[in-house]
Formats: C-alpha cells, sequence, structure tokens
C-alpha cells in the first residue's frame, strides 16, 4: 500500500514539475503531492483492528483521512505530533436525508463552518447537477442553497468558505470537467502565467472524487484538467477507499515466495509455469540495491556473485531479539526511512527480469534439462 501511494506522490511530482519547472521547491511539490490523496477506507475494513494498521499506514505518505482510529494510532505513534491525519467536515448520505431537502443540509453545514474553513458536500443522493448548480426563473437565478449558490455567497461575504462539491456516483471524469467549468463561468477562478502558460486555480467552489478510484483513472482526470488548463491540485483531491485495501496482491508489489535451492549444496531449482510471469529464477541468489546494480539493471545475482545483499534477516530462528530495531521505530523514523530508499530506487528498471548473466544461464540450463520445448517461450524476450 505504501509503495503505491509513494509511486502516486512521484507521478504528481512530475506534474508539478512539467508546470512549475524548478521555481517551485522540491519541499512545496512534495507537500502538494501529499494534498492530493484521502483516505475513504474505513468502511473498506473487515474488523476494527485491519482499519488501525492500514488506517495508519496511510498516514505514512498522506495525512488525508476519514479513518478515525487509524489517524489516533498515526498520532500516537508519531510521537503525538500534530498533523499527521487530517480531515475536514463532511456530510455522508445519511445525514443528508434526514432534512426536508438537500438544500436544507447544506445550507446547514455551511452555516456551521467558520471563515476559511473548508467542508465537503456530498451530491448524488438525487441528482448531483442539479445539486451543484439550481436556477429558478427566466433569468436562471442561482438557487443560494445549491453547492454553487452557496460557493457565490462566500465570495460576496469575502468569509474564504470552501464548498467541496463530491459527485459520488456517475461519470466522474465528466462530473469534476463540468464542476470545473462551472466555476470558471461564474468568476469562481484565479488566473495565472506560470512559464508562459495561463492555468486556472478553484477559489470557493472545488471537487472531491471518491467514487471507486483506480489510480489509471485519477490520472486520465488529470490528464483532461491539465488540457483545459486546470490546475489538478488548485481544484480539487481524490478519495480512495476500498482500493487501497483490497486491490494489494503479490502482483503489485512484484515479489512473490518460492523455493530457489535446495539442501546446503545450493542446488538451483526452477519452476517452469505454463504463465511466463509465474516462472521462478534458480538460487540461492542476493538482492542488489547499489548504484551501479541500479544502473545496469541487474539487482539479482547468485549468492556467489559479487555484490552486498540488500536483504536484512530480521528472524531466522536464533535471535533472541525479534525482528531487530525495525520493531522499534516510530512513525517519524519510518517516514524518514521510506523516503530514503525510494530515492535510490528506479522508476523501471531497464529490463524485465533484472538477473545476472550466471542466473539467466543457470536457468536455461535447468530449463534445456527439464522443458527444453519452452526455450523459446521463456527467452525469446530477454
Amino acid at each position: 500500500m505504501t509503495t503505491q501511494i509513494e509511486h502516486w506522490l512521484m507521478y504528481y511530482g512530475e506534474l508539478l514539475d512539467q508546470v512549475y519547472g524548478d521555481t517551485m521547491t522540491d519541499d512545496a511539490k512534495d507537500f502538494t503531492a501529499r494534498l492530493m490523496l484521502h483516505n475513504f477506507g474505513d468502511r473498506a475494513g473487515i474488523c476494527p483492528q485491519e482499519s488501525d494498521w492500514l488506517g495508519e499506514t496511510v498516514t505514512l505518505s498522506v495525512a488525508g483521512t476519514d479513518t478515525f482510529s487509524g489517524g489516533y494510532c498515526a498520532w500516537k505513534n508519531s510521537r503525538e505530533q500534530a498533523g499527521v491525519a487530517l480531515s475536514v467536515r463532511a456530510l455522508a448520505h445519511r445525514n443528508v436525508q434526514s432534512y426536508p431537502t438537500e438544500f436544507h443540509c447544506y445550507e446547514a453545514l455551511y452555516n456551521t463552518m467558520a471563515n476559511g474553513d473548508i467542508a465537503s458536500f456530498v451530491a448524488d443522493l438525487n441528482d448531483f447537477y442539479k445539486a451543484v448548480k439550481t436556477t429558478h426563473g427566466e433569468l436562471e437565478i442561482v438557487d443560494p442553497r445549491c453547492l454553487l449558490g452557496l460557493a457565490l455567497r462566500s465570495v460576496a461575504e469575502n468569509n474564504g468558505k470552501i464548498v467541496v462539491a463530491r459527485p459520488d456516483s456517475g461519470i466522474a471524469i465528466e462530473q469534476v470537467l463540468w464542476l470545473c467549468r462551472l466555476a470558471k463561468q461564474y468568476g469562481l477562478f484565479t488566473e495565472t502565467v506560470i512559464n508562459g502558460k495561463t492555468w486556472y486555480s478553484g477559489t470557493t467552489l472545488k471537487f472531491i472524487e471518491g467514487d471507486g478510484m483506480t489510480w489509471p483513472e485519477m490520472r486520465e482526470i488529470n490528464a483532461a484538467l491539465m488540457a483545459e488548463g486546470f490546475l489538478p491540485w488548485a481544484w480539487g483531491l481524490y478519495g480512495v477507499g476500498g482500493g487501497l485495501r483490497n486491490d494489494i496482491k503479490r502482483d503489485n508489489g512484484s515479489f512473490k515466495f518460492a523455493l530457489c535451492a535446495i539442501s546446503f549444496l545450493n542446488i538451483g531449482v526452477v519452476k517452469f509455469s505454463d504463465t511466463v510471469g509465474k516462472a521462478t529464477l534458480p538460487g540461492p541468489f542476493k538482492l542488489l540495491r547499489d548504484a551501479m546494480a541500479l544502473a545496469t539493471g541487474r539487482t539479482i545475482v547468485r549468492f556467489d556473485e559479487d555484490g552486498e545483499d540488500a536483504r536484512q534477516i530480521y528472524y531466522d530462528g536464533t535471535q533472541e531479539d525479534f525482528f531487530g530495531d525495525v520493531m522499534f521505530e516510530d512513525n517519524i523514523d519510518c517516514k524518514a526511512r521510506i523516503k530514503e530508499q525510494l530515492a535510490i530506487m528506479p522508476k523501471r528498471l531497464v529490463n524485465d527480469i533484472p538477473a545476472s548473466e550466471a542466473v539467466l544461464n543457470k536457468r536455461l540450463e535447468l530449463l534445456a534439462i527439464h522443458a527444453p520445448e519452452k526455450i523459446g517461450t521463456f527467452f525469446k524476450n530477454e
């Protein structure tokens, strides 16, 4: 989970680089990127302990969370440091349903906001588009209680209140673009020229899109926004819930546990599955993370080849101190370690199987013995 979110933050850093170049500091880019994801995952959990653990894990990368128990754990495990978990006032459907109309609920929440506050208004109880914009009469006067009307009220009263519309069903990319265009139409934006290009930022009407979001879909929405001059980070953010919990599998982490050698003679063994991606490499081997290995893309070598193994043994049945120092890390130390380790990792290795010639040749030798008919399949892309 942390790896996926950190790669999302790297992607956002690239977007910020495209717009600002070297006019924005690395710290500012990092801060902005970390605002763009919010954890909606509490209801996706199967038990309270899962919400505690996974909710806390998300805060290693982003502070926005509606998983209260995870946020509390993060705070306790971060030396009770302020700001490790954050959220805003937000409506759920059940809140809106308890009022005579959704506009009565929206107005009630708006009136509880202090000047400068941000609040999230779920807007799809009946009709998302009408919840955001309802007009009356031939002159199409905007209803002051719809979300657009409340955002215009913020401008009229100069109170700094920000209305965040949350479409919770429908076609996300269409709804987000429509909202930003609407805000621009009614003057709820600022215009800035950055490195010769004009960009638009939202003011009192923004979005949070959290309906089944996936990494590719969020990228698609960002690309559509930027194509029309909307800076994504200046208009809204994304909420991710079950996707952070339920879609994680071994393929996301590119790892598996499998037998690679037998006996003290270190006899390498390989599994030649009919699905190429399930095949294994002969071992035992070392995992390298030095600069040369990363540059060449050869990060898996035999145990007797040069290079320092980056893996650490936390428990092998002999230690009295289980798992070593890693068990005593607090979240602040863990965040620092994540940054340090990601900084030396490549975005993508230059080859699909980052193994040394010795490892690949050993696999070819075993393949020739056990399944010679598969040689063309297993080595055609290497």
